[in-house]
């Protein structure tokens, strides 16, 4: 699935080089953050609501349904939008008229998104944005420096306020799953408990590199750091090393064996992991120019898809013998 900055949309099925869907959804202005894909839903975020696109039936193989249309006020400025575990929520920051809160829905089948009480964490300014994370059922919100609040979005429950050991930030690539923070000063990732009483828990440090961005899979994080790609087990096991064209790769597209790493010049690199070691495993240039870090390269079976700088679709595919 591509999304143009300006709302337009292409999906594409793995096996076929054409979209089986092409469409425009109106915003109001430029797409405001990266668009999420939740249980057959295409959920494009503008500046002031999201839009809701029905693609199941398209993309299941039926006769032609047109995608239904279901649009989401927010009820003020988007700030970002995350997708929780289970693929049931959808959580919203954004900013009112007196203070910033988390606009909430609950995916329901045959009804797409139903609103749900909005959460208002508490120590949170005029004008400040708020991180969130969902984990499961467990919404998590607060603004950098400060602590994290947090909701049980089955029972309304308070959860145990979660303080951050430094300036938390999120990772600039929206994924579903459990979602650790980074730990700016010190280059720490963090994962956020996945059950009540708990705390954070430390994952990886980056040894003084800059900490760019990561992904995660069952059991291990991938984390781009400096010129260095990084495997590090969940539960404290191995780590694996391996450099990088350049400093600052966008974040992995992880695949069967392996990843795609594409770094903002546009150079991909193929990675296999294999016997606990990271190897090189093909490398190709797919276009020139510069990609900002929120670039999200997405990987279909063997091929990897990325909108270049120019706003065209590129697409590798990894040959026999290569990961994926």
């Amino acid at each position: 699935m591509v999304v143009g900055i300006q709302g337009g949309i292409q999906v594409f099925v793995e096996g076929q080089t054409e979209p089986v869907l092409e469409d425009e959804v109106r915003l109001e202005g430029d797409l405001f953050s990266p668009p999420l894909f939740l249980e057959g839903l295409l959920v494009v975020p503008g500046s002031t609501g999201l839009h809701v696109y029905d693609l199941a039936a398209r993309l299941s193989g039926r006769s032609f349904e047109p995608p239904r249309v279901q649009h989401l006020a927010l009820g003020g400025s988007l700030v970002s939008a995350v997708v929780g575990d289970g693929r049931r929520w959808l959580a919203a920051p954004v900013q009112g008229a007196r203070q910033a809160e988390v606009r909430v829905w609950e995916y329901r089948p045959r009804r797409g998104l139903v609103s749900v009480p909005n959460f208002r964490p508490g120590g949170v300014g005029p004008g400040q944005d708020l991180h969130v994370w969902l984990v499961g059922a467990h919404l998590y919100a607060g603004v950098e420096g400060g602590p994290l609040s947090g909701l049980d979005l089955t029972t309304r429950r308070t959860l145990d306020t979660l303080q951050v050991p430094g300036r938390l930030k999120a990772s600039p690539v929206i994924r579903s799953g459990p979602v650790p923070l980074v730990r700016s000063g010190e280059e720490e990732l963090y994962r956020l408990p996945q059950t009540a009483g708990h705390s954070l828990q430390p994952v990886f440090h980056a040894s003084g590199q800059s900490l760019w961005t990561w992904a995660e899979e069952d059991s291990a994080f991938w984390v781009v750091a400096g010129d260095h790609l990084y495997r590090a087990g969940t539960q404290g096991g191995g780590q694996a090393r391996l450099a990088l064209r350049d400093s600052g790769a966008l974040c992995p597209a992880l695949v069967r064996n392996g990843a795609f790493v594409l770094d903002r010049g546009g150079w991909l690199t193929a990675v296999r992991f294999q016997e606990g070691q990271l190897q090189h495993d093909g490398q190709q240039r797919l276009f020139e120019g510069t990609l900002a870090h929120s670039a999200a390269p997405e990987a279909l079976g063997r091929t990897l898809y990325v909108v270049d700088p120019e706003g065209s679709l590129c697409a590798w595919q990894a040959s026999e013998g290569e990961v994926g």
